[in-house]
């Protein structure tokens, strides 16, 4: 069956289904191509002994009234329709460090006074801090939705700058320093390659309003493919994408399990840009392009469990924790095997909430994909006993660490589920399980950069590899592989006025 479309997309995550969105919206015919049985990607949500768990993402930021999410949400028709709830305001996100606890409260006059009465001899330093995070947030015309020249977000300044010496210039307090950078778990912080552009968007997004799914953000998937169908568009899954056919620089055809054929105008993929070169052997792809995509550096992949709680046995707190057994918040994903967890991420999702306690735990820390190599030519479901073992120990350790803040937690358990960066992996399709995708690297910015053109006229790359990971940074991606194709300020008027 060969049928043809205006843009065929590769992948359901969440650039694809943006981008499917814009460009259904403007008219064109659109298919999205996803090879598992549900959509999302990151947004996925799976069921356990009746319990909702989240795949990745489970809380976003600036969803005031007024704030730049909140504004895309009415653009992208979700505003009304998936249900959020603001997280604690005194604390939205926790850190412990040596024994002490850090509050980020939301608000950015909040998060001056909370830190200056940690710190109270680094008033001076912390503003400095917050005002530089303001600047960044503000030095990109599409954060404000003002008209844009695309040429700024390859030769951002910012992405030439170092987060840790930045952090560094503003505080001789080591552990200031430390807090300022003890969320760096949201974007897999490396002292020596996480430029100063991330650090501060992620950040300051998230100190203007955080808030959490009530339901599960598979919500999102499920609310943009219902808006793509109303279009007119076509979502088909158990559809895997083995091919892209080529002809005269450009893809003609998308092969679908070596048999089917879509064919297409345009194709954009928002699968990993090392996953989608090796879909064509396009002679059109130059070497050079296909080594620097080849050789990307990836993030660290992660093992998380997913624990279902007896009733009434552990509080729900409407926050995440970020816990350290460490000198320093740096580093942690270079440990050893000998020293294995020394930090977690912990927190009870929203939907696993009842009244005042908390029926469901997500615990995640980093892991190597390199722990797990001798499983990764197996599937899922079927990688035998020993590795079953293994995820067992592992969760065990984690437990251990967990216990060190949330002592007799193991007690409150009444089942738990683990996953590594294998299923990660086989669920999202990113190489190595990485848990953001590709690493930026201050150090050489344009060779970390992946822009939404190819070496082929008619595809385009979209999600969290090209610009910035985290929902709004998928979001501002996605109107730069859009803006290949209309005009992107065309589109941002359009968000200006929804």
């Amino acid at each position: 069956m060969n049928r043809r479309y205006d843009v065929v997309f590769i992948g359901s995550g969440l650039g694809s289904l943006l981008c499917a969105y814009i460009l259904g919206k403007e008219g064109y015919k659109v298919c999205v191509l996803e090879q598992h049985d549900q959509i999302g990607g990151n947004l996925q949500s799976f069921k356990r002994k009746g319990f909702l768990f989240e795949t990745g993402m489970h809380y976003i930021g600036s969803m005031d009234p007024g704030q730049i999410l909140h504004q895309f949400f009415k653009y992208f028709n979700l505003l009304d329709k998936v249900e959020l709830e603001r997280l604690n305001e005194d604390g939205f996100d926790v850190l412990y460090h040596k024994n002490k606890e850090y509050k980020f409260p939301i608000g950015i006059d909040r998060f001056i006074d909370t830190m200056c009465g940690y710190f109270p001899n680094e008033r001076k330093g912390i503003i400095k801090y917050i005002r530089m995070l303001e600047e960044i947030a503000h030095s990109q015309p599409i954060f404000r939705l003002d008209k844009v020249d695309t040429t700024q977000f390859t030769y951002n300044p910012y992405m030439r700058q170092s987060a840790y010496e930045f952090i560094k210039s503003c505080t001789k307090d080591i552990e200031l320093q430390n807090v300022l950078a003890g969320l760096n778990s949201l974007y897999a912080g490396d002292k020596f390659k996480t430029p100063l552009y991330i650090h501060a968007l992620v950040n300051w997004f998230y100190l203007l309003s955080a808030w959490g799914f009530k339901k599960g953000s598979y919500q999102v998937a499920d609310e943009l493919a219902a808006s793509i169908r109303s279009f007119g568009g076509t979502i088909q899954t158990n559809s895997k994408v083995t091919a892209l056919i080529e002809s005269g620089n450009k893809i003609t055809h998308a092969e679908i399990d070596g048999k089917e054929e879509i064919a297409g105008d345009l194709f954009i993929s928002g699968i990993h840009p090392t996953n989608t070169i090796k879909l064509t052997n396009s002679n059109s792809l130059k070497k050079s392009y296909r080594n620097r995509i080849e050789s990307l550096e990836n993030s660290m992949g992660c093992f998380s469990i997913y624990m279902v709680m007896k009733e009434n046995a552990f509080p729900f707190y409407n926050n995440n924790f970020h816990y350290y057994d460490t000198d320093t918040v740096w580093g942690v994903n270079e440990y050893s095997s000998n020293n294995w967890p020394v930090s977690c991420w912990m927190y009870t999702p929203i939907n696993g909430r009842q009244n005042q306690y908390a029926r469901t735990i997500s615990i995640l820390t980093y892991m190597s994909m390199d722990e797990v190599r001798p499983w990764e030519n197996t599937r899922l479901h079927k990688r035998g006993s020993d590795y079953r073992q293994f995820k067992k120990d592992k969760a065990e350790r984690l437990l251990d660490l967990t216990e060190k803040k949330w002592p007799h937690i193991r007690e409150g358990i009444e089942s738990y589920f683990t996953a590594t960066p294998l299923t990660f992996r086989d669920y999202t399709g990113t190489p190595n399980g990485s848990v953001y995708g590709v690493i930026k690297n201050y150090n050489q910015p344009s060779a970390s950069i992946v822009l939404p053109n190819t070496g082929l006229k008619n595809l385009f790359l979209t999600g969290q590899n090209t610009n910035i990971h985290g929902f709004l940074g998928v979001i501002f991606g996605s109107l730069l592989t859009c803006g290949k194709i209309i005009d992107i300020n065309h589109i941002i008027k359009s968000v200006r006025d929804a």
